[in-house]
């Protein structure tokens, strides 16, 4: 089992040539405790949009939502973590 995640990464696949924004919040015992939206750069050749976020923790089970938003359609991937008391 993991012991210390510090970061997630993804990958956002995309045919389309519209600006897409990305919206990210944290979540513990299901109320969003930090969240940011921000503007994703262009796709590489091959369609990928990298993006990376460092995680931020409370202690207790926690959840990372990440919701891309490109012209009228969205798609939203989560994934739940547990942060351990400092």
């Amino acid at each position: 089992p993991w012991q210390d995640v510090r970061a997630v990464g993804l990958a956002v696949l995309s045919d389309k040539v519209d600006i897409a924004n990305a919206r990210v919040e944290f979540k513990n015992g299901g109320q969003v405790f930090a969240d940011k939206t921000l503007a994703l750069p262009e796709p590489d050749a091959s369609g990928v949009i990298p993006m990376f976020v460092a995680a931020a923790t409370r202690p207790g089970n926690c959840e990372l939502q990440v919701t891309v938003m490109q012209g009228g359609e969205s798609a939203a991937e989560h994934i739940a973590y547990a942060a351990a008391a400092q």
